[in-house]
């Protein structure tokens, strides 16, 4: 079965998908994302989830055996206005917790492509599954990574979150990643006040400038995952319920993969972008050549040092104390600065209405107590911090 890849883009829009690329499913390299000098490094400070699983963020086909395409999902989450004054929220953190409305939409849209294919079968991924979502977003045309580490996509810049769905099924037409367009621009390296951005390799200095785009004003993530993956569940593909790396009982059953717990999205995001397709089919497809793999080695790779950046201390480190030369320019949960001083997303669409009621609500939590800042961050992402170490960050904030 060959899958219509017009039509599971066309598919991911009407879900609310706000983009959608497709990749071959074939091994990332180093030159591409750098991943093992990153661990090398020491970059991934306390997360030593990271270390682990190290082939299986690169190779789909050790999380999906005999993956042919990994279809790319982008949610943008620009909110309309911001929060302001002492302990702020990171923008991603506004509104519904994106593991859960990314799954939610993923099943959605398994469900819409076995309307067409009723023997589809796919792994949904959520950052708390060991794939490298950028790197997957890069490939399939989706953007580029800018020089915050960030994939950057021209109509949501970064501020966007990432899902796949890992699948044995080719298409007939796959997408090729586009030209970095950052140029010379090192506005967010330069806006970090803890000197946590840097580039790979010597000749790092001039990240390729190629088809710069020109704008007025134009993934939160540290890392590709943020789940403990020490125990991972050797089941493969797909359940409806619990976290999403909660997987099926056997592949024997995926072709009746249960649909009754989908759930409706609260609304509709309406088409921003299709990635560019490269009309090849799938038996053309290789490994990268030996011109691509020197020209990727001739490029710079983007590293975040999480030792010195705000949203890893804020949100992983779980220590009584914060290290006191580490400035959270105002944020208690994650940190946008990198993000704010980035021409594209200052031209960034709008996918977020952040009401004033809201607004309110998020900045009266700097008040709450450890009963109401659980019940009012439930089903966000700041669940994913203890009040005690909401209090901490705030603490270091002033």
């Amino acid at each position: 079965m060959e899958l219509h890849a017009p039509f599971i883009k066309q598919a991911a829009i009407e879900v609310g998908f706000d983009a959608c690329g497709i990749a071959a499913a074939t091994p990332l390299t180093e030159e591409e994302w750098g991943y093992n000098e990153w661990l090398s490094n020491g970059y991934q400070a306390g997360m030593a989830f990271m270390e682990q699983h190290r082939d299986m963020r690169s190779d789909p086909t050790l999380l999906v055996p005999g993956a042919k395409s990994v279809i790319v999902l982008l949610v943008g989450y620009k909110p309309s206005q911001t929060m302001q004054g002492p302990a702020r929220i990171a923008q991603y953190a506004y509104g519904e917790d994106y593991h859960e409305r990314i799954k939610r939409m993923l099943f959605q849209l398994i469900t819409a492509i076995r309307d067409r294919y009723p023997d589809f079968e796919a792994k949904p991924c959520v950052d708390t599954v060991p794939i490298s979502d950028k790197q997957w977003a890069r490939r399939a045309g989706l953007g580029w990574i800018g020089r915050n580490t960030l994939l950057v996509n021209p109509t949501l810049g970064s501020y966007c979150n990432i899902g796949e769905l890992v699948t044995p099924y080719p298409t007939d037409q796959y997408d090729t990643p586009i030209a970095n367009r950052c140029g010379d621009c090192h506005a967010c390296v330069d806006a970090c006040p803890n000197h946590a951005l840097s580039e790979s390799r010597a000749n790092s200095s001039a990240m390729p400038s190629h088809s710069m785009v020109t704008t007025e004003g134009s993934n939160h993530a540290l890392s590709e995952s943020r789940a403990n993956l020490s125990a991972m569940p050797s089941q493969s593909i797909v359940t409806t319920e619990g976290s999403n790396h909660a997987l099926s009982e056997s592949r024997a059953n995926l072709s009746a993969m249960p649909s009754q717990n989908m759930v409706t999205t609260e609304g509709s995001n309406k088409v921003l972008t299709h990635s560019h397709i490269s009309t090849f089919p799938h038996s053309q497809i290789n490994e990268l050549t030996n011109s691509q793999i020197n020209e990727l080695k001739n490029s710079p790779i983007p590293l975040l040092d999480a030792n010195r950046c705000a949203s890893y201390h804020t949100i992983e480190n779980c220590a009584d104390s914060l290290p006191p030369d580490i400035h959270l320019s105002k944020f208690a949960f994650g940190c946008d600065i990198c993000q704010l001083a980035c021409p594209y997303n200052q031209s960034a669409a709008v996918r977020y209405q952040l009401t004033d009621e809201h607004k309110k609500e998020l900045e009266e939590l700097r008040d709450a107590d450890p009963t109401a800042f659980k019940h009012a961050t439930k089903h966000t992402a700041l669940n994913r911090i203890r009040h005690s170490q909401w209090i901490r960050n705030q603490n270091s904030c002033r």
